[in-house]
């Protein structure tokens, strides 16, 4: 094998690498927005696919709203990115997620029950997204000082 032949074979195994760790990532993703869905389609009541589907039931219009919402201040998603994905069930265009995601919104700042559900919603994600941190450093430290004869050291307690 030439070292020609030999760096093809090595970029072709990096681009292999790389296809296969993007579409891991792909379906990370979709499983995130699948976890959401049903969490938000289990706080409402409703059915996950019709939640997804029907246009124009309240209830499920408005689960709807939670689920668009959840996904762009979790998420990090755009209005944009939520239209296209939207396609998979029912087509919504970027102007009604717009428009849905501001009226869940402002459901959420006047204290009614999706702001409990926005709660408890934010808070189940957060905690399934919870990474344990190691203490910085122990509850308990010792420190061993050696001084010098004829030195006074003076502790004081915090």
């Amino acid at each position: 094998m030439t070292e020609k032949e030999a760096n093809e074979t090595i970029r072709k195994n990096e681009q292999a690498a790389l296809d296969v760790s993007c579409e891991a990532l792909r379906n990370y993703t979709k499983t995130v927005q699948k976890s959401i869905a049903n969490l938000v389609a289990s706080l409402c009541d409703v059915d996950v696919d019709e939640m997804l589907n029907e246009p124009r039931i309240a209830p499920l219009v408005q689960a709807r709203w939670l689920y668009w919402y959840a996904s762009k201040q979790l998420c990090g998603e755009t209005n944009e990115s939520i239209s296209q994905r939207s396609r998979e069930n029912h087509y919504f265009k970027t102007n009604g997620i717009t428009k849905g995601i501001s009226k869940m919104s402002m459901l959420i700042q006047d204290g009614t029950i999706w702001t409990k559900r926005w709660a408890i919603l934010k808070r189940v994600i957060m905690e399934a997204n919870k990474v344990e941190q190691p203490e910085l450093f122990a509850q308990n430290i010792t420190v061993k000082i050696t001084h010098p004869r004829g030195v006074n050291i003076e502790l004081k307690q915090e």
